[in-house]
């Protein structure tokens, strides 16, 4: 890939893809996001790796799914996701929107609250339905690119503006700006939705029966995969804060997985191995308020024993859980940065914990090596990374 920005222009194989799953150049790290203004087109790489993204959705997953054990299973859906992500990146058009389709109803990054999905999928379906250029075909390296059938066009614009005026209509109320961005109204977007599609000559609209929760929830099951899945990669979590009930704490200590050798391990022996580090506060509760942006002092949860004790220590009600990848070394984050990142975050009475959390940037807000990456300089000061990743999060 080339960066389509002048001042830069160098290639790259994959973009920086941040918490919000907008793409950014590696090298001179500004947006490179599709958008209305760029050229999307339909090449022979793009379109071979969307026919078999399809095929190992359609055939291997979803006919499959249910006499095929839950690794093999998950392994199909990455494949086929990490195909049509390639081919998006190639400015795919149909693979935008099937990208969108997969964030919208939870085939990808399911430790994503439904709001950040679905604000992901929105960026997408405005990609493609609301694009001012023609779409172009070339479907040879030595073809010059011409200009994708009109009826075709309109059949593809004409499925993202379905799929987003569909989207639209699920936000529940209160949640617009998580979706939308804090520059947009619903209202609007609605309006401009229904309007391009009786354009594409959509005319009957029907709304959707399902209704979305409201809440911004996360479960034991999200947050166990996230950690199980945890490696050194620039891909894999780098931290995230949580707020669970104690319930749910009970069920992420007492659920294990299974290793290569069959043997069973759960979050306590990844505490015990060094791989993942912990720590937990109270929701905090002010006469008789329950204060959801603020923690009491949080504890350090160093070994498995000490994780063990929760289930009997810990009260009924609300928690903050802060959980960190211990692992990560990579080519945009090495191991002694993200050393630093845990102490930046931890110092102060864990006082840049408590401003995310003050903030609402926990539970959808998981952040990787790409995130500080994106906010570091040449000569990395971290502290400012966290900083400006922390406001940039206040500004989306």
């Amino acid at each position: 890939m080339i960066c389509p920005h002048s001042s830069c222009k160098k290639n790259f194989t994959q973009p920086l893809e941040l918490f919000n799953g907008i793409w950014f150049c590696p090298h001179c790290k500004k947006s490179i996001f599709p958008d209305e203004n760029t050229s999307l087109v339909v090449t022979e790489e793009n379109y071979l790796k969307l026919v078999e993204s399809d095929k190992i959705f359609y055939s291997k997953w979803l006919a499959n799914r249910e006499g095929k054990d839950r690794r093999e299973k998950i392994e199909d859906l990455k494949n086929a996701i990490n195909l049509c992500m390639e081919s998006a990146y190639l400015k795919n058009p149909y693979a935008l929107v099937n990208m969108g389709f997969y964030f919208e109803n939870n085939y990808v990054e399911s430790h994503k609250n439904i709001f950040a999905r679905m604000r992901v999928a929105y960026l997408y379906y405005n990609a493609v339905c609301y694009n001012k250029k023609d779409i172009k075909i070339s479907m040879s390296k030595n073809s010059k690119p011409t200009s994708l059938d009109v009826e075709e066009v309109n059949n593809i614009k004409k499925q993202a503006a379905i799929n987003l005026y569909n989207l639209l209509d699920s936000i529940p109320k209160g949640q617009e700006k998580n979706v939308l961005g804090i520059n947009k109204t619903l209202k609007f977007e609605k309006e401009k939705i229904v309007k391009l599609l009786k354009e594409l000559g959509v005319s009957k609209l029907h709304s959707k029966t399902e209704e979305v929760d409201s809440e911004d929830k996360v479960s034991h099951e999200v947050i166990f995969d996230l950690v199980v899945n945890a490696s050194k990669s620039a891909k894999s979590f780098l931290f995230g804060i949580f707020q669970i009930s104690k319930s749910n704490i009970d069920n992420l200590i007492d659920k294990t997985f299974s290793t290569r050798l069959g043997k069973k391990k759960g979050l306590g022996d990844l505490i015990e191995e060094g791989k993942i580090k912990m720590k937990i506060a109270e929701v905090l509760e002010v006469k008789g308020r329950i204060s959801e942006r603020e923690a009491r002092e949080f504890d350090n949860i160093d070994s498995k024993n000490v994780l063990l004790n929760l289930k009997d220590k810990l009260i009924e009600g609300l928690y903050f859980v802060f959980l960190f990848n211990n692992m990560v070394d990579n080519e945009y984050l090495p191991k002694t940065g993200a050393q630093r990142i845990y102490k930046i975050m931890t110092n102060d009475n864990d006082n840049n914990i408590r401003k995310y959390i003050q903030d609402g940037l926990f539970n959808s807000y998981i952040f990787t090596s790409e995130d500080i990456y994106k906010f570091s300089g040449k000569l990395p000061n971290y502290q400012k990374s966290i900083e400006a990743l922390h406001s940039y999060c206040l500004e989306e």
